[in-house]
C-alpha cells in the first residue's frame, strides 16, 4: 500500500510566496529594462526636458510612427529626402536595419537606426534641406 502524501497549508504557502517572489523580480526586471531603452533612445535623440508629451510618446512605442513630413529632417519624419540622407548613411556601411525596397534599410522613414548612424558619422539628428542638397552631390560624384 502507497504512502499518501499530505500537503500541509504551510507548505503551500511557502510555495505561493516563492512564486510571488519570482513574479515581482520577473516585473521588476521587465521595467528596469524598459526604462533604460527608453532614457537610452531618449539620449540619442538629444532630448534633455521631459515636459514635452508628445516626445515621451515618440520614445515609448515600440513601433515607429511618422509625426513630421517635412523639413528639419529628424527623428519620425517620413520623407523621400531621408532617403538621401539613409544612402548617404549606407557610405559609412551603417546597419539601418532591413526594412525598405532592397531590405537594407533605406525606407524614408527617420527612426532610431537612422538617428544613431546620423549622430555617429555627422554629429547631429536634424537636417536641413541644404543639408540633404550636399548629401545628394556627395552620393552622385562618388557614384560617377
Amino acid at each position: 500500500m502507497k504512502k499518501k502524501t499530505i500537503t500541509t497549508p504551510k507548505k503551500n504557502a511557502t510555495l505561493w510566496i516563492g512564486l510571488g517572489v519570482i513574479g515581482l523580480l520577473g516585473g521588476a526586471t521587465y521595467w528596469l529594462v524598459k526604462k533604460r531603452k527608453e532614457k537610452e533612445e531618449a539620449e540619442l535623440l538629444g532630448i534633455t526636458d521631459d515636459s514635452s508629451k508628445e516626445v515621451k510618446k515618440m520614445v515609448r512605442t515600440s513601433r515607429f510612427r511618422c509625426v513630421n513630413k517635412g523639413y528639419p529632417l529628424s527623428y519620425g519624419t517620413c520623407n523621400a529626402d531621408v532617403k538621401i540622407l539613409q544612402r548617404y548613411l549606407k557610405i559609412y556601411k551603417e546597419d539601418l536595419g532591413s526594412s525598405g525596397k532592397n531590405k537594407d534599410g533605406v525606407d524614408g522613414m527617420f527612426g532610431s537606426k537612422t538617428a544613431k548612424a546620423a549622430r555617429k558619422h555627422l554629429g547631429k539628428v536634424s537636417f536641413t534641406k541644404k543639408d540633404i542638397d550636399g548629401m545628394k552631390t556627395s552620393i552622385k560624384i562618388i557614384k560617377a
